[in-house]
């Protein structure tokens, strides 16, 4: 969050039904109104990603319409 690590990311990998990487894990108990005003970023081999936080369940129904 910003410069300070609020936690720590459990797995990932690239979603083919979503088009984009995913990345799942744990932070701290912080508010979420904190969280969204500030920048969110995942850093991988000390380079920083900005990321979003998703707040709806990823899930789809019309697998066959993809």
């Amino acid at each position: 969050l910003d410069n300070k690590i609020i936690g720590r990311t459990t797995s990932g990998n690239y979603s083919f039904n979503f088009k984009k990487n995913l990345s799942f894990g744990y932070i701290e108990n912080i508010s979420f109104n904190e969280i969204s005003q500030k920048n969110l970023f995942i850093e991988v081999e000390k380079t920083k990603y900005q990321a979003d936080i998703l707040t709806e369940p990823l899930k789809i129904n019309n697998y066959k319409n993809i």
